[in-house]
């Protein structure tokens, strides 16, 4: 069994950026008592996860939410997807629907 503070990690490969940018757009369901985290990180592949571009925490009730974040600057980039677990089994979380574009996010 899992403990508390136990996390997942999806990572993409990397991907080159460029001057216009990217948007991330991803669905996300998080339903339960004792729901944990999500976090989202953008980084260059190398670096330590410091702070989420993207993090929501706790139980968002049983429906799918939208989720996005702006990538921007000229460098490599990889997307982390980061579960935390919560208190207990009683939730369960999940991401759908990911998709990248060039440009920001509307």
């Amino acid at each position: 069994p899992r403990a508390q503070g136990d996390t997942a990690r999806l990572r993409t490969p990397t991907q080159s950026a460029n001057a216009a940018g990217f948007c991330l757009q991803f669905q996300y369901h998080m339903y339960g008592a004792a729901m944990g985290t999500l976090n989202v990180y953008i980084t260059d592949g190398n670096t330590v996860l410091n702070t989420p571009d993207f993090s929501v925490t706790g139980n968002q009730g049983n429906n799918w939410l939208r989720g996005q974040v702006d990538i921007t600057g000229n460098t490599v980039f990889q997307v982390v997807f980061e579960a935390v677990r919560g208190s207990s089994y009683t939730s369960d979380m999940a991401i759908d629907d990911v998709m990248m574009f060039e440009g920001t996010c509307a």
